[in-house]
């Protein structure tokens, strides 16, 4: 599966344009990658829509990290400020095995 077909089928109107925090995970359910957003929907889509972009003027790394993306966690707040705290602090919903 390509990775336009992957986020089609991962964030497929299931995510909110509210405030919160996206957690990216890999296969073997490691954390790629934890981070906030005004919009959720938005913010996590941006990866997938400039991916070429991405490899070409951006960052390598970020490419190859939303490759790795099979899964992602989606903690909606009720402000960006909360947002911002979860974030920071990410034990608070359970999050764990850092990278």
């Amino acid at each position: 599966m390509d990775i336009n077909e992957k986020i089609k089928k991962l964030a497929r109107g299931e995510i909110t344009t509210l405030p919160g925090v996206y957690i990216f995970i890999d296969k073997k359910g490691d954390i790629l990658y934890i981070g906030k957003a005004k919009n959720l929907r938005s913010r996590v889509k941006s990866y997938f829509n400039r991916l070429e972009e991405l490899r070409e003027n951006r960052s390598e790394a970020i490419f190859q990290m939303v490759n790795k993306i099979n899964q992602i966690k989606i903690f909606q707040t009720d402000s960006e400020i909360e947002a911002i705290l979860l974030e920071e602090v990410p034990e608070v919903i359970g999050v764990e095995n850092l990278p």
